[in-house]
């Protein structure tokens, strides 16, 4: 395969082993809209991407993030999934605050949650903090 053989990338794998709640996750609880829904998968459109969630016998998660989501504001995010019944994950080796965000030092949040398939997914801030250098004349 070449590179002028692609015609688009963006689209995302998930898997599950229960695809009515998954359906119902990626559907309500995150409101990505279902637009195919097979006997071996559900695809998500995701702001223009499709997240498609194969539907397999046993799920085998690893110990990291397969899926990520760029937002515009984390803590307002974390707080609407938290309604909703998503928990950010807290980890002993970083600092995060009270919401589970992580802050990179070059200014971008991140925190991570789990899907009910314990899928990792983090969703990432859009904003950084830009330190601006100035002139003094």
């Amino acid at each position: 395969m070449t590179k002028s053989g692609v015609n688009h990338a963006g689209d995302t794998f998930a898997a599950t082993a229960d695809a009515g709640a998954s359906r119902e996750f990626y559907e309500s609880v995150l409101g990505f809209p279902c637009e195919e829904d097979t006997p071996f998968a559900l695809v998500f459109d995701v702001s223009g991407a499709q997240l498609w969630v194969q539907e397999v016998e046993t799920v085998v998660n690893p110990p990291y993030t397969i899926l990520g989501f760029a937002v515009t504001d984390n803590a307002n995010t974390i707080a609407e999934l938290g309604d909703k019944g998503v928990q950010s994950e807290f980890y002993e080796f970083m600092v995060q605050d009270q919401s589970g965000i992580w802050t990179t030092p070059d200014g971008i949040a991140i925190a991570w949650c789990k899907d009910q398939t314990v899928t990792w997914f983090l969703l990432r801030s859009m904003m950084r903090l830009e330190i601006l250098a100035r002139s003094i004349d």
